[in-house]
């Protein structure tokens, strides 16, 4: 029998616990090789994060992230997926498009080093239906309007509420799905 979406994320949070209890300051690599030796299988990587999921809780997905990168001398790169999440929690956004955090924390460097999330896991959604609207929105809201009659006005909406934070990263590997067929607004902000 299948856990509930309750008990599987507090599963993946104990192991997020167990993964960095050796550490002190955990880096993303260090946490992701402990959860692999949990079990845990590798969904998909980004340039800031790993998504891995347990075969034990199938419906939850642990994001491990580092939130700076740097590219050669001068430039660094920031993720701005925390700053997503504190906006979703701190303005009480309930929109069937925003991304479902059962819990997120920092592991290391409070606020600049490697955070884990634990979210619900999404599928592919490139070249659907749904992702096509998500991204003609965020085109709309980015001031192209020659795309507007392919945008969701209800997802137009949504993505303005977050917008003014700073660029909009919504590309296949942001936008998924629920299994309803939903898109999701996973990681939209660069």
């Amino acid at each position: 029998m299948t856990m509930t979406i309750r008990k599987q994320a507090n599963q993946a949070k104990r192991d997020i616990a167990a993964a960095t209890a050796l550490f002190g300051n955990p880096s993303r690599s260090d946490v992701v090789r402990e959860l692999k030796l949990a079990g845990y299988k590798t969904l998909g990587r980004g340039c800031f994060a790993v998504a891995l999921a347990h075969p034990d809780h199938p419906d939850v997905v642990v994001k491990v992230g580092q939130r700076r990168i740097g590219r050669g001398r001068r430039q660094e790169l920031s993720d701005r997926f925390p700053e997503y999440v504190e906006f979703l929690k701190d303005s009480g956004t309930r929109s069937k498009f925003a991304l479902k955090v059962y819990h997120m924390e920092w592991l290391s460097g409070c606020g600049g080093g490697t955070y884990a999330a634990v979210v619900e896991r999404c599928k592919a959604g490139k070249g659907s239906a749904a992702h096509k609207a998500v991204t003609a929105s965020g085109s709309v809201v980015k001031g192209y309007r020659w795309c507007s009659k392919d945008a969701s006005g209800h997802a137009t909406r949504f993505i303005r509420r977050f917008a003014w934070m700073g660029k909009l990263d919504l590309h296949s590997g942001n936008v998924m799905l629920r299994p309803n067929g939903q898109a999701v607004i996973t990681d939209p902000l660069c």
